[in-house]
């Protein structure tokens, strides 16, 4: 099955993913598209360039006999009939095949396969954001939530830099400020910043948790991608 969804990218991220050919991506919501290719160019159209993002045009290829991704048709369900919309589920993987700009349609095109590699890293990462919500105060939640759900990063660095200030320095949630810090500025494509904020966070919880608590292997996960985007592969190791 071919679905088309459709998105608009802040500069950092299109580049980085115009040479990302072979490289596998993951969604942290869900993830809706049509099959029809003018429903989505329709949708795409109405999302005007600016001088900091650009429109990119998704072409996936699912295979249905895929045992983690998780898709269905949802036509007959939502309020907009003929939008022959399919929605992909929270976490699904894709693997980017190319990206170029498709004269014709007059913006970018992706095309991307979704499939069941990596899928076990996102389970396990999904497992960690789990947990650490879980134990997070109300406070640093929110945070959380209006960077990762609402899409509002500017507003939760304020918030989380705000928590940094006011918490004490033995704040039992201390580390996790120092963490959500880190994962706002990698987004933003700095990697010297997160990678200052990871180390904190990680110290902080090598000090209060023992070596197979999750929280430790989210730091160390988060430092390793630093260091891989660095191209320091010794320290990602």
């Amino acid at each position: 099955m071919d679905s088309i969804p459709r998105t608009k990218l802040p500069n950092e991220e299109f580049d980085k993913l115009k040479n990302s050919a072979g490289v596998l991506i993951t969604t942290n919501g869900f993830f809706s598209t049509s099959t029809d290719i003018n429903i989505a160019l329709k949708f795409a159209r109405t999302k005007r360039e600016t001088n900091d993002k650009k429109t990119v045009l998704f072409e996936i290829t699912a295979d249905p006999r895929l045992k983690t991704v998780i898709f269905a048709d949802i036509e007959k369900y939502t309020r907009e009939v003929g939008e022959k919309e399919v929605l992909f589920s929270l976490a699904a993987v894709f693997k980017i095949d190319a990206v170029d700009y498709g004269s014709n349609l007059e913006m970018w095109k992706g095309r991307m396969t979704a499939t069941d590699e990596g899928s076990k890293n996102v389970q396990l990462y999904l497992e960690l954001q789990r947990k650490e919500m879980e134990e997070c105060n109300p406070i640093v939640l929110f945070g959380v939530l209006m960077w990762r759900d609402m899409g509002q990063g500017d507003k939760a660095e304020k918030c989380f830099t705000m928590l940094l200030e006011t918490f004490p320095k033995d704040h039992e949630d201390i580390d996790s400020v120092y963490n959500n810090l880190g994962n706002i500025f990698g987004e933003k494509g700095e990697l010297n910043v997160p990678l200052e904020y990871h180390q904190r966070a990680y110290d902080i919880r090598q000090r209060r948790f023992p070596t197979n608590q999750l929280r430790i292997a989210a730091s160390l996960n988060n430092i390793g991608l630093i260091y891989k985007a660095k191209g320091d592969s010794t320290h990602a190791l």
